[in-house]
């Protein structure tokens, strides 16, 4: 008899709930537009989208601002029966990301039946972007009732005034005769420190709400809860509020959810579905200040080109050069158009739907052409925080610019590119007609190209960049006048973070790496240069001098002196640092080598490591020949030198295995390498054979 009544009432309330239910609509069918849906305007604007930006669960659906558009952009929804209603309820899930420039563009619902005329229920004339939040309508007028009940999704004004539009979960519903909903969280997405739990619950039902309680709960700890009485929310009204108890976290990915109860004093309003929201945050592990950045789209024929510039923008970037990163875009209109217009210049030209020069866009939103703008813009991120760092280097040799760049999150960045623009700090080759005769920041190569790298980068993972670009098929005026400016971008167009690449003389290759263990006593430190190397201020290495730029130490900095000798090739591309005496056993040592420059009197990065040296395990070991092996600990290759005598090389995983085994060295008669790359991190031997003589030392592999 229960499991039969059980059985009814569940029954009963499946019917209710469809019956209040009218349409619903989740974009997960993997049809776009979904049966039954019509496109007016261009169909390329719209699409599903793999993301949940608008809250929902992936896919949803997205409008975009490219193609331009101007005027009336719909998606229009299949008829519905709306036959014995007399209210209705809608609801979606979005998210609005305007262009920035304060340029109004419209969003909103309308409503038609009998294939009349449409009729507003919601509309924004929007200026700024809308967070992700639930969006209620009530919609009260001539059209409910029919069974031709239809509703459209618009936005109306010119493309360039928005970015994307997220949607998801569209929902039509009769109001229940009690019910609260969860509208939106106000928390931001990545924080630290404590924050206030915020947002706002709506009553879509037929009662007026009087009271409830909102609770939020992270993971499986504490539920905190506040009530909320005294209330007199009628169908349609909302209601902000802000909870007692703070979200203080420590680094790490979290889900919060927040939601509804005793909503009047009941146990359960009429549709608990719609009384909880759940939001992804994230607390990262450090904070990097925010560089603001600008690019610009400008040509030596535009004549309002040059009066910004000279009038403004040129004293704003001497101002300011040292907090913002500017790249300039050449294009090629008016007329014949800047002579040093390149393809991907266009590339970033199609990619914001530019179509007017001078164009600025600043944290890629689009900024008008005015001081006041600017710095607004300006002002609006400078001095905030970032949760990721770019850390590059690039040398200049010859015409090749060699760019070695990290990318350092401290939190998820998930679909985004990382771009990178070789830039001219000043030209003067490409003169037009507007008057002007010097041209600041100009980019001349992308690096690979307009389209950057696309990366999905992982909190504390760095994501290493390496690119070696010629560029004299570039419009290069001066290769000593160089920059590379790298930000990373969003697929909403956001920045992330930005900033230049530092310049060095040349790269240093060190056989320690910072950080060693099991060093041998004997070991040398050997650095290599890319480039021929002198003294700072133009003075050349000598066995004389050489001693002046190295600290060897025990322990630290200031430690115990070591005494050593260090000579330089006379390439001056290779100086080796060796020890008077044996170094001692499971010391640690501090190694320091002075910032030096190249030929072009460019500075490289001073050396540093620290390193500790092997335990004493009293096995003797016979020195066969004066070889050497490095780096160690290694990632990709280890290195011998010296191999003219040497019969074979193996490499021995400590339970005994050759994972690796060289007895051909061809004609070298100088140094061999053995890839690593490909096996597990940890301890191996590495084993030479001359003869009937063995020796063996301990490597480390690392991953």
């Amino acid at each position: 008899m229960k499991k039969s009544l059980l059985f009814i009432f569940a029954m009963i309330l499946a019917s209710m709930v469809s019956a209040q239910q009218i349409f619903t609509q989740d974009f997960s069918s993997g049809t776009f537009p979904p049966s039954g849906w019509m496109i007016f305007g261009n169909p390329a604007n719209w699409s599903s989208s793999s993301t949940n930006n608008a809250g929902g669960v992936a896919p949803e659906m997205h409008v975009s601002g490219t193609p331009l558009f101007t005027g009336y952009q719909r998606i229009i929804s299949p008829k519905i029966n709306t036959s014995g209603s007399s209210q209705l309820i809608f609801r979606m899930k979005h998210k609005f990301d305007h262009a920035s420039g304060n340029n109004p563009i419209k969003i909103g619902v309308e409503t038609k039946s009998a294939n009349g005329a449409w009729n507003s229920v919601w509309m924004e004339n929007t200026t700024t972007s809308i967070p992700a939040q639930t969006l209620t309508v009530i919609i009260e007028n001539a059209n409910v009732g029919a069974s031709d009940f239809q509703f459209c999704i618009y936005v109306n004004g010119v493309g360039t005034n928005m970015k994307d539009w997220y949607i998801d979960d569209i929902e039509l519903s009769n109001p229940y005769p009690v019910d609260a909903a969860m509208a939106s969280i106000d928390l931001p997405q990545i924080f630290v420190g404590s924050k206030a739990v915020k947002g706002k619950f709506i009553n879509i039902g037929q009662t007026l709400v009087t009271s409830a309680d909102v609770s939020w709960q992270v993971a499986d700890g504490d539920v905190h809860t506040d009530s909320f009485d005294n209330l007199a929310l009628e169908l349609g009204d909302d209601f902000e509020f802000e909870l007692t108890d703070s979200l203080s976290l420590p680094p790490a990915d979290y889900t919060i959810n927040v939601w509804l109860s005793a909503v009047n004093g009941l146990e359960a309003d009429d549709n608990p579905a719609n009384d909880t929201l759940s939001m992804d945050i994230s607390i990262p592990t450090h904070l990097i200040n925010y560089r603001p950045f600008f690019e610009e789209f400008t040509s030596s024929t535009c004549g309002p080109c040059a009066s910004f510039n000279n009038s403004f923008f040129n004293n704003f970037i001497a101002t300011h050069e040292d907090e913002i990163t500017l790249i300039k875009y050449q294009m090629n209109w008016p007329g014949s158009g800047d002579p040093y217009y390149t393809a991907e210049g266009g590339v970033r030209r199609n990619y914001y739907g530019v179509n007017s020069v001078p164009d600025l866009y600043v944290d890629g939103k689009k900024t008008a052409t005015s001081s006041g703008a600017v710095n607004n813009a300006l002002n609006a991120t400078l001095g905030t925080l970032a949760y990721v760092d770019i850390v590059s280097t690039h040398e200049i040799q010859g015409n090749n610019v060699i760019v070695d760049a990290n990318i350092v999150p401290y939190d998820n960045y998930p679909n985004v590119r990382v771009h990178m623009a070789v830039i001219e700090k000043v030209t003067t080759q490409n003169v037009g007609s507007n008057g002007e005769t010097s041209f600041h920041h100009v980019m001349m190569k992308m690096l690979p190209n307009a389209n950057g790298t696309g990366a999905s980068l992982v909190k504390d993972v760095p994501l290493n960049l390496k690119f070696t670009q010629d560029m004299s098929v570039t419009f290069v005026e001066e290769m000593d006048d160089l920059m590379v400016a790298i930000f990373i971008q969003g697929t909403d167009k956001t920045i992330k973070q930005s900033g230049y690449s530092l310049e060095i003389g040349a790269s240093a290759m060190v056989n320690i790496e910072n950080g060693a263990i099991d060093v041998p006593v004997d070991q040398s430190i050997i650095i290599d240069f890319s480039q021929p190397v002198r003294m700072q201020g133009g003075a050349p290495i000598t066995s004389a001098n050489i001693s002046e730029i190295i600290q060897f130490r025990e322990d630290n900095a200031m430690g115990n002196a070591v005494p050593f000798t260090a000579t330089i090739n006379s390439a001056k591309t290779q100086i080796v640092v060796t020890p008077a005496d044996n170094l001692d056993y499971l010391q640690d040592y501090y190694f320091r080598m002075d910032k030096l420059e190249n030929y072009a009197s460019v500075p490289t990065l001073p050396v540093v490591r620290t390193f500790t040296t092997v335990l004493n395990v009293s096995v003797p070991i016979q020195s066969i020949i004066d070889y050497k092996v490095y780096p160690n600990p290694s990632s990709s290759m280890i290195y011998i030198n010296n191999v003219k005598n040497l019969d074979k090389v193996e490499l021995i995983s400590v339970v005994g295995n050759v994972v690796r085994s060289v007895s051909d060295f061809g004609t070298s008669v100088g140094e061999a390498g053995i890839s690593v790359s490909n096996l597990p991190g940890g301890m191996y031997f590495i084993r030479l054979t001359s003869g009937n003589q063995v020796t063996t030392q301990r490597v480390i592999v690392t991953k």
